[in-house]
């Protein structure tokens, strides 16, 4: 592994991104979740309707997923819900694979050992850092003297 001012420039930056959408996300959904009682009629995929509350539908997509009948009425309903989830699940994506190309761990599973390869390679980086500091303060000296 290693690590680069340009890396850890791209990682602030993604990560950044991430926090944004998966805020706005959260809003949306949230602001969805506000309608949890109200009763309305869905089509199940095999035809039959059924009567439940919005806030049944969305536990059936926490436990079925957003593809569930319950996840394709709630996404023609909210749609800017699922835009914005569809969003940091693409964000979580490239960071995922951002993480195992420059840095050859993944971000979705990391384990103590990631950590550890981690905090190795950061030092090698803080420490090559310090040492082209010196040298140019050394060269910076010579040039002056």
């Amino acid at each position: 592994m290693h690590i680069t001012s340009d890396v850890i420039a791209q990682l602030y930056r993604l990560y950044l991104e991430f926090d944004v959408l998966n805020h706005g996300a959260s809003d949306a959904i949230n602001a969805a979740k506000e309608h949890q009682d109200k009763r309305v009629t869905i089509t199940r995929k095999d035809g039959t309707q059924q009567e439940v509350t919005e806030r049944m539908l969305w536990d059936e997509v926490w436990t079925l997923g957003p593809k569930s009948d319950a996840g394709e009425h709630l996404r023609a309903t909210y749609p800017e819900a699922f835009e914005k989830s569809d969003a940091v699940k693409a964000k979580t994506a490239e960071l995922r694979a951002f993480s195992l190309g420059n840095l050859g761990i993944d971000s979705q599973a990391i384990r103590l050992s990631d950590i550890v390869k981690l905090v190795d390679a950061m030092l090698d980086y803080k420490l090559n850092e310090r040492e082209k500091a010196r040298q140019e303060g050394e060269s910076d000296a010579r040039s002056d003297g």
